[in-house]
């Protein structure tokens, strides 16, 4: 540990208890400093520009932009940036989709904030970091299949409900559309917006035009 130089950290939660309990936990170690704090992606975006933090320490559903596009931003302003994810998901979807996105320490909200720490340790020696549920085959299986779109991990048919919600059709219209039940296509929609961490239809419209599911 005392290699390890002083790192500057955001903390991107939108509870302010986590934040709270985050920056207390890392900061007793007297080699993490909190440079800056946000209760949601768009805040934290602007934040990063001025304090350039070397790690971010982000929640996975954030208001506005989920965590995942959160850290695709964060990386497009700042390369060099590390990022750790702590999240509720342990799907093979989810854990390719944070990689991609360039995620490099993952750590569950069910573990002890120890695993914070360890995960904050390897990010600042230049390791990744991820819970051991979350298993090297699918480290191995993110290898070997190389990059995918952003909205990969979304079926065809989540795709097919989610543009025609942003073209503003009605559920009877898409189920008729897509000869399935106005419940199936309810359901779609949930799993979509879990998926996303989106809230509203809105979200769920600038999704779609940012991933070019529809052009606005």
């Amino acid at each position: 540990m005392a290699s390890i130089p002083v790192k500057r950290l955001m903390i991107v939660d939108d509870h302010h208890s986590v934040r709270r309990g985050v920056r207390g936990l890392v900061e007793a170690t007297g080699y993490y400093s909190v440079v800056a704090e946000a209760a949601d992606s768009r805040a934290a975006v602007d934040m990063s520009r001025n304090t350039r933090p070397d790690i971010a320490v982000i929640d996975d559903c954030l208001p506005g932009l989920s965590g995942v596009y959160l850290a695709t931003e964060l990386k497009r302003l700042s390369p060099r940036i590390a990022i750790l994810m702590y999240t509720a998901h342990e799907r093979e979807d989810f854990v390719l989709e944070a990689l991609e996105a360039g995620v490099r320490g993952l750590v569950l909200k069910s573990e002890p904030g120890t695993q914070v720490l360890r995960a904050l340790d390897s990010l600042s020696s230049g390791r990744p970091f991820f819970s051991s549920s979350v298993s090297e085959r699918l480290l191995d299986s993110y290898l070997k299949k190389g990059s995918r779109p952003l909205t990969g991990f979304l079926t065809n048919r989540e795709r097919e409900v989610v543009q025609r919600i942003a073209e503003g059709q009605t559920r009877a219209e898409m189920a008729s559309g897509l000869r399935i039940s106005v419940k199936t296509v309810e359901t779609h929609r949930t799993n979509v917006m879990q998926k996303l961490c989106l809230r509203t239809t809105a979200d769920l419209v600038r999704y779609a035009v940012r991933n070019g599911i529809i052009v606005a």
